[in-house]
Formats: C-alpha cells, sequence, structure tokens
C-alpha cells in the first residue's frame, strides 16, 4: 500500500491497481479499508484494488495466522470495508468521510466457485494468477457466466499479470517462461541466481 500511495502522489493518469491484495493474512480489516480508501482519495479515484483469500499456507504460517475461516473471513472483511468507506463505521477520531459509490472499483481472485460468484456479484471481475493460459480462459468464462446469470451489464473486467526479473540470472530471450536458472519463477524482487 505504500507503494501505491507514493505512486498515486507522483502520478496522475495511471490507474493503480493491486493483483491481489491477500486479505486472508491481514488481521484488520478496518485498517485495510482505511489503507484503500486513502490511496484511493490520493489518487483521485484511480485505485482499482484486487483482492484475494490468499492460497499459498506458507504467507498464513509466516504472519501465524490460521488458513481456515475462508469463507466468514471474506464475508466480515467485505462488510467492514465497505460500512467503513460509506462512513458508518467509527473510532476516537470519528467516521471516515465517505468515498463515492462503487470506489474504490474491486476486482477479486481465486480459482473456487465461490470466488468467480464473488468476482461477477461484489466486484467489477476477476483477477487471473499467472498459471496459464488454459486456467486463465477457464477462469473468465467461469466468471462470464456467472456475471451473466446474475444479469449484470456488460462484461466483467478480466485482469492478469506477468512475472519478469531484471539483472543476473534473468533470460533476455522473449520466448523465455520467466523462469531463474533455479526452475522457480522470477519476480523484480527475485535475487539474482548466479
Amino acid at each position: 500500500m505504500t507503494a501505491l500511495a507514493a505512486a498515486a502522489a507522483r502520478t496522475s493518469r495511471v490507474e493503480l491497481v493491486t493483483t491481489v491484495l491477500n486479505v486472508g493474512w491481514r488481521n484488520n480489516p478496518v485498517l485495510l479499508a482505511k489503507q484503500l480508501a486513502s490511496v484511493e482519495r490520493i489518487s483521485g479515484g484511480r485505485l482499482t484494488a484486487g483482492l484475494g483469500l490468499g492460497g499459498w499456507p506458507e504467507d498464513f504460517a509466516a504472519g501465524q495466522v490460521s488458513q481456515q475461516g475462508g469463507a466468514a473471513l471474506w464475508a466480515s472483511t467485505l462488510e467492514t470495508t465497505a460500512q467503513v468507506w460509506v462512513g458508518k463505521l467509527s473510532g476516537r477520531g470519528g467516521p471516515m468521510p465517505e468515498l463515492p459509490e462503487g470506489r474504490p472499483a474491486l476486482l477479486f481472485g481465486g480459482l473456487v466457485p465461490a470466488a468467480f460468484t464473488r468476482a461477477a456479484t461484489h466486484g467489477e471481475g476477476w483477477v487471473a494468477p499467472l498459471f496459464g493460459l488454459s486456467v486463465l480462459q477457464e477462469g473468465a468464462a467461469a466468471v462470464r457466466g456467472v456475471w451473466e446469470r446474475a444479469g449484470r451489464p456488460g462484461r466483467p473486467r478480466v485482469m492478469t499479470g506477468r512475472y519478469f526479473g531484471l539483472g543476473h540470472g534473468t533470460d533476455p530471450s522473449p520466448t523465455s517462461t520467466s523462469a531463474t536458472t533455479t526452475g522457480t519463477p522470477s519476480s523484480p524482487w527475485s535475487a539474482p541466481t548466479r
């Protein structure tokens, strides 16, 4: 969130997107809602929050958070963030100023039917994981199906990302599979492999 706030302060036109911000191991939905609202306000309404429950057990273990109870956590987090964004929750400093309806824009990640339903009924669409074209195509079709059955106009937004690496150990060829020489996915934060 810090990097997005900095980008929001230094830019004026680019969309700012999280793909995905895992809420499963963030223990404070009010704080999350306030952070997202702050980036939304600093950016002048350019934030799209891609949210996911988180699927990697290692992330939950590192954060000392249980991976159990995901559905209840999601429902609670979505309800709490919605209440914060419309000024219904307040602390000692009073309620947060209300955000415009539908802001920030929301996309949802996940690879299970409940995630596709959430993306089609509570957001503007789906954030696909970086697991290949077939996963992207199947997930997008599932989200579109739920979207249509829900009677929503238009089409859901489908977004994905791309890992990349800079520096020693990266493969400069355009046909690279984005793997380092150790065979693990590379990222802008990966350490040199040589």
